[in-house]
């Protein structure tokens, strides 16, 4: 952030103005600018604040400036520290315009007068009225003085005749500016006038002194002391800036940034990184033309060839050439490096440069490059992120990413017109996504298009997406092709980063974790984090997160290609299974301590598998890892996709994962056709799936075909989880009795095989059968039951579940303490393990539980926590549950009734019978509250008779209470 005192009390940050607030906040703000990082007392503040009489509250006042402006400044690069005794900015010296202008009076003094002139120009140039607080008036008539006086030193008198009029009528009395404009008059010919202007001092009285009465004789003698000097010829100044890209579109953000990286009037490093065709040379060469105008003294270019077919320049070939540009004789230019280096430094000293290093291979071949010169700005462009210039040279770094979507499609635009983008605007917007919005494509695909104007963007992007490093090369433009630019940065690799790099191009997902990368490349994870950092630092993968590293698409082809082309398919092959199995592996490790209740068909880990330490960790490895397994399931070998997805069955339930399950389902059925318990588990899996967004047509169909197959499979288990399946959906539509004969029946199957967490699922589901039949003793025991099986086997989410149901129960019964005491206990651990769908759940009881306790505000509540989390999770059957909840504890009947409305439509939607009977009977109820008997009598009725023909004994009870 720059700070402005010299005239109004102003911050500009990115090239914006900061608001600062009122005027004795801002003058608070300059008192701690001009003193930076140094303590400034409060009672100093005080007195300068207000000079002549500070209220009372002064202090306290300042106090408060201070705290505002802390908070404003809070995340810049100033900020105001507290001390015991007052306050310190602290800060760069040269963000504050009345230390820039300061330091360049000093550096002035012994500069050479060509120099002299250009810095006291630039001082004076900051100046726009004295600072709020000091006296700097006359160190400014002393830097104009010195300005006059260097300037006619060389020669240009008729520059500052004009000037130094205005500026003796402004100041007659000051003797210095009188003598100086005198000799300018002389020197062009006007010495009577000269002689007047001394005459005029006289007139007001003041007596001249030695230096001036001198001058009029020398005049008066036409003493050739007086001539002007003679001047060298003017130097040409280097220009070599490239010229400006002329499509050059977007990254306003990264041009800003470098202004900040560079401010006016500081020396500063600027490394830009990035990978190969990202732009970082056509960035680089924008900023500099919007700039040039700060290095009066010229800007000097150079191509390092760091990435490129040939050797890369040497340190001193450089020199040689930026020496001839600043006009040293071939001949005087020093051979050795060491010595062409410091006379490079000495020239460029007091001097303002620009320094553009492109292409450069390493911090090495930079450094001999870099002045001293507190003036100059150095630029550098490089696939390296170039940390040791950052460690030790104090340079900035600028990591240059692909381009924004809008302004890859921007650049597409700006290179084929409007009208043809406009036309097939959706064309445009796929094919900046499959150029990865990398500029170099984007360009090349243009340039392709561009060609054929007739050529539909469509075609284009179909050919591009079966070939996209052979179509985006231009012919006869070798060195254009992204292949090659990629190329490029893979020849300067040791062969072991090069094996890495191929053989990550064959990770199917988005990005890869060290532990999978260590699989992939059989390697311990120590050295995989290693050759990773190394391919990262050249900007040939990135680092997306800690521990995670990804490719955009168009270097995941190249690495991809050259995998295939280089190591053979044996190898890829291999490879692969290394990650597709480390991947299986621990998505089953992760899902036996999440999900240990999910059936799954049995699998034994390809070898070692590091224990997770806890429910969080296993889920946040299913979480970050996600992306990548569903790729695996779409791309891998078909015995990983259906255990994939066998596996991820309980991840996609509990996390409520609708969008992902249903395609890998359908894969694994792909993938398993020639294993039947695998062809089980698979259309098991799909048929939850569509029971989970409620679809239960197909839930019926997918489950149906799941238990032929488990019983042809030989496969128990399978066949006991179709059953408990198929008993759901009859339980949602109404079939209690159909319910409770297959909850049953796969208990039967279950105490043939043996107890195991499946067990609870029929348990649970006969309670709530017998529950909702107005049996609450009963459906207390199932519970029990259940309860005792989850915490023998040690499953907690089972457990969780036993308790949501039996407090629910106890809620019935009219024993709301223990109710929530249950409840709470199964929330707690629904959170803990992170079941999204199950907390909203649960959530709707204590709504419930809360209201039945007087706590009417809790109630409300809960239940919109409710409803938010169950309208996320995407469970139609918890959010009717929700609404339900909330249409009980919310006030405003109107607005009870719009709850049990909308809860009774999606229970119709769905074919959810209980709920759809439930909402008929609360929104009858309420019907009758806001007098509307005959809406009440027709709902009531409906309700009855639903609730009869389902058997729903407890909810026919209080519909015909309400009748």
């Amino acid at each position: 952030m720059e700070l402005r005192l010299l005239g109004a009390v102003e911050a500009h940050e990115g090239g914006q103005p900061v608001e600062l607030g009122p005027r004795q906040q801002r003058l608070v703000l300059a008192v701690l600018a001009l003193e930076v990082n140094t303590l400034v007392p409060v009672e100093r503040l005080v007195e300068l604040v207000w000079p002549d009489s500070p209220p009372r509250t002064a202090v306290n006042a300042v106090r408060t400036y201070v705290s505002k402006l802390r908070v404003l400044l809070d995340g810049r690069d100033v900020d105001i520290s507290v001390e015991e005794t007052g306050y310190v900015l602290r800060g760069d010296p040269a963000r504050v315009d009345v230390h820039r202008f300061l330091a360049l009076v000093e550096r002035a003094r012994s500069a050479e007068d060509e120099d002299k002139a250009r810095l006291l120009g630039q001082a004076l140039a900051l100046w726009g009225g004295p600072p709020p607080v000091g006296d700097f008036d006359e160190i400014r008539r002393s830097a104009v003085e010195d300005l006059m006086d260097a300037r006619l030193r060389l020669g240009r008198h008729a520059d500052v005749v004009d000037e130094l009029a205005e500026l003796v009528d402004e100041h007659p009395g000051r003797e210095r500016l009188v003598r100086q404009l005198m000799l300018a008059l002389y020197r062009g010919g006007q010495a009577s006038q000269a002689l007047e202007i001394g005459r005029r001092i006289r007139e007001l009285g003041i007596e001249p002194g030695e230096e001036l009465r001198q001058l009029e004789l020398d005049i008066l003698r036409n003493d050739p002391g007086l001539k002007p000097p003679v001047v060298a010829a003017k130097v040409l100044v280097p220009a070599q800036l490239p010229p400006l890209p002329g499509d050059f579109t977007g990254r306003e953000a990264d041009l800003a940034r470098l202004d900040e990286m560079a401010p006016e009037g500081a020396a500063a490093i600027s490394a830009i990184s990035g990978t190969a065709g990202v732009g970082k040379t056509a960035l680089a060469v924008t900023w500099a033309h919007r700039v040039r105008e700060r290095f009066p003294d010229g800007q000097l270019h150079v191509d390092l060839r760091g990435y490129a077919p040939g050797p890369p320049l040497r340190p001193e070939q450089v020199l040689a050439q930026f020496l001839r540009a600043l006009g040293m004789p071939a001949e005087q230019i020093p051979v050795d490096a060491d010595e062409a280096s410091g006379t490079y430094r000495t020239l460029l000293a007091y001097k303002r440069i620009l320094v553009l290093l492109d292409n450069a291979g390493s911090a090495g071949q930079v450094r001999p490059l870099l002045p001293s010169g507190v003036g100059c700005v150095v630029v550098v462009t490089s696939r390296d992120r170039l940390e040791g210039l950052v460690a030790t040279d104090s340079a900035r770094r600028l990591a240059l990413d692909v381009l924004p979507h809008d302004e890859a499609v921007a650049l597409l635009t700006t290179m084929l017109g409007r009208k043809r983008i406009v036309a097939e605007r959706v064309a445009v917007a796929e094919l900046a996504t499959a150029c990865a919005r990398l500029p170099l494509a984007l360009r090349i695909a243009a340039a392709q298009l561009a060609e054929n104007p007739h050529r539909r963007i469509d075609d284009y992007l179909a050919e591009l997406r079966e070939n996209p490093l052979a179509e985006l090369s231009v012919d006869g433009d070798e060195e254009g092709a992204v292949r090659t630019a990629f190329g490029l940065s893979y020849a300067v690799l040791k062969p072991d980063a090069r094996r890495a790099f191929r053989l990550l191009g064959l990770n199917p997902g988005p990005d890869v974790s060290v532990e999978s990368a260590a699989a992939l490349l059989d390697q311990l994870p120590g050295e995989t984090r290693r050759l990773l950092a190394r391919l990262a630092s050249r900007h040939l993968i990135d680092q997306v997160s800690p521990g995670r590293y990804s490719f955009h698409d168009l270097l995941r082809a190249y690495a991809g290609a050259r995998a295939r082309e280089e190591d053979g398919t044996q190898t890829c092959t291999a490879a692969e299974k290394r990650l597709f199995e480390h991947y299986l592996d621990y998505a089953s490790a992760a899902a036996d301590v999440l999900y240990p209740q999910v059936l799954r068909v049995p699998y034994t880990p390809s070898g070692p598998v590091k224990p997770f330490d806890s429910q969080a960790s296993a889920g946040e490895w299913l979480d970050d890892e996600r992306p990548n397994l569903l790729a695996a399931v779409q791309n891998g070998p078909g015995w990983l996709a259906w255990r994939l997805g066998d596996v991820l069955r309980g991840y996609f339930y509990f996390r409520r994962r609708f969008a992902d399950w249903v395609p890998v389902a359908q894969a694994a059925i792909a993938a398993a056709a020639d294993e039947p318990q695998g062809l089980a588990a698979a259309h098991l899996s799909l048929g939850l799936a569509y029971y989970s967004v409620s679809q239960y047509s197909q839930a019926v169909e997918q489950n149906t075909l799941a238990l032929r197959l488990a019983v042809e499979a030989g496969w128990e288990h399978g066949e006991i989880g179709a059953q408990n399946n198929l008993a759901i959906v009859d339980h949602v539509r109404g079939n209690l009795d159909s319910a409770a004969e297959r909850h049953r029946l796969a208990m039967v199957l279950q105490q043939r095989i043996g107890p195991d967490d499946h067990e609870q699922i029929a348990l649970i589901n006969l309670g709530k059968i017998d529950e909702q039949r107005g049996k609450l003793d009963e459906a207390a025991e199932w519970f029990s039951q259940s309860l005792a099986v989850c915490q023998a086997n040690g499953s907690r989410h089972g457990e969780a579940t036993s308790l949501e149901f039996h407090g629910y129960n106890a809620f019935l019964r009219g024993e709301f303490g223990l109710a929530e005491d249950q409840c709470a206990q199964a929330l707690k651990v629904y959170r803990e393990i992170g079941t999204v769908n199950d907390e909203a759940h649960t959530l709707t009881h204590l709504a419930l539980i809360h209201d039945a306790l007087g706590r009417s505000e809790k109630a409300l509540e809960t239940a919109e926590a409710a409803l938010a989390l169950a309208t996320d999770a995407g469970d139609r059957r918890t959010e009717i549950s929700a609404r339900l909840s909330l249409g009980v504890v919310v006030r405003d009947p109107w607005a009870a009734v719009d709850q049990y409305e909308r809860a009774l439509g999606i229970a119709r939607e769905i074919g959810a019978r209980y709920e759809e009977t439930e909402a008929l009977i609360g929104v009858a109820a309420l019907y009758r509250v806001v007098g509307l008997p005959d809406h009440a009598l027709t709902h009531a009725r409906h309700a009855v008779r639903l609730a009869g023909d389902a058997g729903f004994r407890l909810l026919e009870a209080q519909a015909r209470a309400v009748l």
